[in-house]
């Protein structure tokens, strides 16, 4: 599989609008894909990282769990997960899987910074405007 792949994934889950909402708002930290990342190069299957995102999901509705357009944040990372990892098959299977999953998270961390980024400046724009408004009164 090549990193191509695992991009244009990633990308797709981020115009998701319940990843664009829970990492714009900061129900899901950035750091906590980059700590996603971290323990996929500890897990033995993908299958253990996904029982985590459920884990997450489970445990809270407002960030991993919050739902738009019939899916979580926690199904989406997981359903992106699991379609990559099923695309990899032979010889040395588990391993190449779990540096997939090491750089899908990656990716996803720097997908959240984007949209963290995004989000502020839609903040700063919008709070620029209010002031605007509010001088010609």
């Amino acid at each position: 599989m090549n990193k191509a792949t695992i991009i244009n994934k990633v990308n797709k889950i981020a115009e998701h609008p319940a990843f664009k909402e829970a990492v714009g708002s900061e129900k899901v930290g950035k750091t906590q894909f980059r700590t996603l990342c971290d323990l996929a190069e500890k897990a033995e299957c993908v299958e253990e990282l996904a029982l985590l995102i459920d884990y997450k999901a489970a445990k809270d509705n407002k960030g991993w769990g919050l739902t738009r357009n019939g899916e979580s944040v926690g199904e989406l990372v997981k359903k992106g997960l699991l379609e990559l990892a099923g695309q990899i098959t032979g010889e040395n299977a588990d391993i190449r899987k779990i540096k997939m999953a090491s750089l899908y998270f990656g990716y996803l961390h720097w997908a959240a910074a984007v949209v963290r980024q995004e989000r502020s400046q839609q903040r700063k724009n919008q709070h620029k405007e209010k002031n605007n408004q509010n001088a010609r009164r």
